[in-house]
């Protein structure tokens, strides 16, 4: 909760700075796994392994779903789909975590690993389905890749329906004003990579169509 008393005692725009907020939010656009034929074949696939994993659950008790299955291990399953995205997301980590440079100054930089472990799930959300505001306090980076969104999330909406927004913290501690938030509209193929000290949450959205998505921690080892 630094950056939260930072934001009190020094202002949105230190507490902002301090965590990284807006510096260390990155959006990638993955390649296409190899053996589909496009984006699109890709992506329906996955789509389809996701709603058929054999660790589906809805609303785990303890967890951040709302209104929305949670599929534990995704890796668990290996289809192809589910194995070429693996691939394709550790390229993108590893390309990202060796461009990184040490620095004692950052609190993401500072803690740069050399050896890590993943756990990789996937989110399956309908409408009014979100994901509360959570952190991952044993992970060093964290991240969302978007499979599948309906019409209703999209870059022009002011009420940021179905976007991923960081910054705020849990209801029982001082409400952020919107310098000391971040906010990202979800686009299909990308991956967002965020530090896991982030506070993040999903934006309930109206209309037909689910919002699907694989998220993932990476912990030092």
């Amino acid at each position: 909760h630094l950056g939260v008393a930072t934001r009190i005692e020094r202002g949105a725009q230190a507490a902002a700075e301090l965590l990284g907020l807006h510096r260390h939010v990155r959006r990638i656009a993955l390649p296409t796994p190899p053996g589909f034929a496009d984006a699109d074949a890709f992506h329906r696939a996955m789509a389809g392994d996701i709603r058929q994993h054999s660790r589906q659950r809805w609303e785990p008790v303890g967890l951040a779903a709302r209104n929305a299955y949670l599929s534990g291990d995704l890796l668990a399953d290996r289809s192809a789909a589910i194995v070429g995205f693996e691939q394709r997301l550790r390229e993108a980590i590893d390309a990202f975590i060796a461009a990184c440079r040490h620095d004692p100054d950052d609190l993401f930089l500072r803690n740069v690993p050399r050896d890590y472990v993943l756990h990789v799930w996937a989110t399956q959300a309908a409408e009014t389905g979100y994901i509360d505001t959570h952190i991952h306090e044993e992970s060093w980076l964290s991240g969302a890749y978007y499979v599948s969104l309906p019409d209703a999330i999209g870059p022009d909406d002011p009420g940021h329906a179905g976007w991923i927004e960081f910054g705020r913290p849990y209801g029982h501690l001082p409400a952020p004003d919107p310098a000391s938030l971040h906010l990202e509209c979800p686009r299909v193929g990308d991956l967002l990579l965020f530090p896991s000290y982030l506070f993040h949450r999903t934006l309930p959205y109206r209309g037909g169509g689910e919002r699907i998505s694989i998220s993932f921690d990476l912990a030092a080892v």
